[in-house]
Formats: C-alpha cells, structure tokens, sequence
C-alpha cells in the first residue's frame, strides 16, 4: 500500500466524521493523487518485468582461471598472427576492440615490477642463448598482458610487442560463450 493511499483514507475519515470544510480540498486533492495509480506509470512496471526476465534467464556459469589465461593467450597469440609483426619498428599505440597493442621497451616497464622482472627474463634469455617464448602476465588481477618478445641481432635491442587485455572481458566473453552442461 502506497503512502498515497494511506493519505487517502485517513482524508476520508476527517472528512465523513468532521464538517470541516477546509479538509474538503484535501480530500479531493488525494483522491486525485489516487486515481492516477500512486504515482505507477506503466512505463515503470514495463521496467520492473524487464528486470524480472532478464534476471530470470541469467545462469551462473563457472569459469576458472586456467580457462580464462588460455583464451586470452589464444587471442593475442592470432592476433599477433595476424598482425605479422616480427621486428622492431616504430609504432604508436593500436586498439583492435577491446586490446591495447604498443612497442614496448626496458624503460617503459619502470613503474611496474612485474613486466620489469620479465623483461630482465627476456634478457637473461638472451644472454644465455636460450629461446624467447612469448608470454601471458597477470597485473593487479585486472589486467592480462600478453608480450611477445623481439630481438634484433644487429643492433643487439630487445623490445616487446605487447597486448594488454581486460580480465573482466575474458571472463565476459567465455560466461557467455560456455556452453551449458
């Protein structure tokens, strides 16, 4: 029961029980504010058994972290195929959709410890000739990274292709995309 209503019947009863016609006016006046429904539009129920439905057809679905890395490894991995990049050139920053794609270099991995430990990997590898894999990093349970390293002999520069990935997006994309059991 709306207040609206409420205001209503406690009108009448002053009105019925008192000859105050001053009270007359408030009783007229709430049951006007009655009629038109308590203030519900049709446009607000429409809404709420919108609401109602789309809560109804939402299912809980379970997607774990193995999952999610492996798609977006997946992900960049083609989408570094299909760029076809495999030196070190000049490049300003690239969006495809929802990825960041940018050069990245030692000095640009300063403020974050954790792609400035890969990179040093990255050299080490070099170093001790070992090969340079490509690679998906997890930063601040947010953000997937994947990095795909690029050496030039000649003039002995290391740089990484990297593609930065929303992990709100992954898990989106596979919640919707999983099948049902």
């Amino acid at each position: 029961m709306c207040v609206q209503s409420i205001f209503f019947i406690l009108c009448t009863k002053i009105v019925l029980y008192s000859n105050m016609t001053k009270y007359l006016y408030i009783f007229i006046a709430f049951a006007l504010c009655y009629s038109t429904g308590c203030g519900e539009t049709s446009g607000k129920r429409k809404m709420i058994s919108a609401f109602n439905n789309e809560m109804l057809q939402r299912k809980i679905v379970r997607v774990n972290t193995g999952e999610i890395n492996n798609y977006a490894y997946q992900l960049a991995k083609s989408t570094m195929d299909s760029l076809q990049i495999d030196t070190i050139k000049s490049c300003n920053l690239v969006y495809t959709g929802d990825m960041a794609i940018a050069l990245k270099t030692k000095t640009d991995f300063a403020i974050n410890s954790k792609m400035y430990k890969l990179f040093d990997a990255y050299e080490y590898n070099i170093a001790n000739k070992y090969p340079l894999d490509d690679n998906l990093t997890n930063i601040y349970d947010s953000l997937l990274i994947y990095s795909h390293p690029v050496y030039d002999k000649s003039t002995k520069k290391l740089a990484l292709w990297c593609i930065s990935m929303r992990r709100k997006d992954i898990i989106l994309y596979l919640a919707a995309n999983k099948p049902d059991l």
